[in-house]
């Protein structure tokens, strides 16, 4: 995420053979776009997984009156559970995300199938940019004034991290679309959860 940079691409005079070529239609498209929200998360979910190494060494490092180290506070060890449960969460749906995507692209078209990789791929990106700013913004309280320094990884991170729900399908469409699905006339267990 630091060294972010995109740059224009143009061809000239440029041959593709027509077997190369990727026929675009609503199907890859969806499919695109789906792909895109999985991705998403990614990178947010690589900036929460920093945060918590910084918040480890941070614990580890600094020590009590007593000179325990943080880390063995009871209320530290709670908090970088509850946090890594979260992580833990958020990764396990960008994974289903992409295996739904995955089985999408290795079979035959699914109308079902694709609709499914598509919500769960939002969901996904949801969960995993919500979890990124909570994770950067706990870490950030845990260690304090020092994450503020222009040097700290964690003041890049907080920067870089409230982009996270801005990017693809903003999470009003997505929630419409999961509150439509669930108060649809289908029973809720009878969708593929």
């Amino acid at each position: 995420m630091v060294d972010s940079d995109t740059r224009r691409v143009t061809f000239h005079d440029a041959f593709i053979p027509e077997d190369d070529m990727l026929k675009v239609d609503e199907s890859i498209g969806a499919f695109q776009v789906a792909w895109h929200q999985a991705l998403l998360a990614a990178p947010f979910l690589g900036a929460a997984a920093r945060a918590l190494e910084e918040a480890r060494k941070f614990l580890l490092s600094v020590r009590t009156p007593d000179d325990k180290p943080l880390a063995e506070l009871d209320g530290m060890i709670l908090d970088i559970g509850r946090l890594a449960i979260k992580y833990r969460a958020a990764c396990a749906i960008s994974y289903e995300a992409g295996q739904a995507l995955e089985w999408v692209a290795s079979n035959e078209p699914n109308l079902p199938r694709m609709i499914d990789a598509y919500n769960l791929s939002c969901a996904a990106k949801q969960v995993g940019a919500k979890c990124a700013e909570e994770i950067v913004g706990a870490v950030r309280r845990i260690i304090g004034g020092r994450s503020f320094s222009g040097t700290h990884p964690l003041e890049r991170l907080s920067q870089e991290v409230m982009f996270a729900p801005l990017g693809g399908e903003i999470d009003a469409v997505t929630e419409r679309r999961f509150g439509r699905l669930v108060l649809g006339d289908a029973e809720f267990l009878s969708h593929p959860w």
